[in-house]
């Protein structure tokens, strides 16, 4: 008797921005799929947009992040309507509730994003303390402490934050505001985010889940990626600050230090080091009044003056 005939594996291309080598690598480790390519195309020259798109067709499936108009050929837009039926979305893996002082800045009014001690990552409340022209000493002392988080609305910023997140996943495929919800209530968020858009990877697992469940139209378990196998947790780390953790009533992981990623030192530095660090970026080597933030646009708001 001749043996029976099964359908071969579909292959993927993972369209995402930094996490898109996890995810590619979470969807492998599941088994169901004979190749999984992943490309990051935030960073991806505009002339190989076309020849990207082309080399799409090969693909049973499409997972990506929303990519918008300026991406030309593999905007999320564009994709739709070359591929129809093989492309998954997922909004971008982007929560700033846990690090709510996070922020990206601009300097003298330009879009790009000046590097600090911290690289393109930025506490704006400590920008905020320096503008209103507090000392070194009071600035290291207060963030350290979680005085300065008094000025802040934590719980505004994470709401805000996670308002956002359910606003623009309202138009993808896979959702990620239930998982954050639910870790929130088990007091096990805590750890889920390295930085505001860089996710650990049990959040990495769930989106693996749940293009799985998508793909091959039933439910399958993955086999959980491990924090060794994930590639962004050897890269920057913005840890849970105590007086964050205190209001929103979290556990806070003793001893987690902020870390910078490798190619700026990778070096590891507590919370009075980094406001230290912080200070003398902003009020000794510039004009702190140089810098706005910038991102996120709800952030500035909620400093209280």
């Amino acid at each position: 008797m001749a043996e029976p005939m099964t359908a071969p594996q579909p292959t993927v291309m993972v369209l995402a921005n930094c996490t898109h080598a996890s995810i590619a690598a979470a969807l492998r480790k599941s088994g169901h799929f004979s190749k999984v390519e992943s490309a990051v195309v935030y960073s991806m020259p505009p002339d190989r947009f076309e020849p990207q798109a082309q080399a799409l067709e090969a693909h049973d499936f499409i997972l990506t992040i929303e990519h918008g108009a300026a991406f030309g050929p593999l905007s999320t837009k564009a994709l739709k309507e070359r591929y129809a039926g093989k492309v998954v979305t997922l909004p971008t893996p982007f929560f700033s509730g846990l690090m709510p002082d996070m922020a990206y800045l601009r300097k003298n009014n330009q879009i790009a994003r000046p590097e600090g001690p911290f690289g393109g990552y930025h506490s704006g409340l400590i920008l905020r303390e320096c503008q209103d022209g507090l000392s070194q000493d009071d600035v290291v002392g207060r963030y350290e402490s979680g005085e300065a988080f008094g000025r802040l609305d934590i719980r505004g910023v994470w709401h805000d934050s996670l308002n956002e997140l359910k606003a623009r996943e309202a138009h993808t495929d896979i959702a990620l505001s239930g998982y954050i919800e639910s870790r929130t209530e088990s007091d096990m968020i805590g750890t889920d985010f390295l930085t505001m858009n860089h996710p650990a990877e049990g959040l990495i697992n769930h989106i693996a889940q749940a293009f799985l469940s998508i793909a091959i139209g039933a439910q399958a378990r993955i086999v959980p990626l491990e924090a060794s196998e994930h590639g962004l947790n050897s890269g920057a780390r913005w840890p849970l600050h105590p007086a964050v953790a205190a209001e929103m009533g979290l556990h806070a992981p003793a001893g987690v230090t902020y870390r910078i990623r490798a190619s700026a030192g990778n070096e590891e530095f507590s919370e009075a080091e980094f406001a230290r660090r912080s200070f003398e970026y902003f009020c000794i080597l510039n004009a702190p009044d140089s810098f706005e933030i910038h991102s996120p646009r709800y952030i500035g708001p909620r400093i209280r003056h």
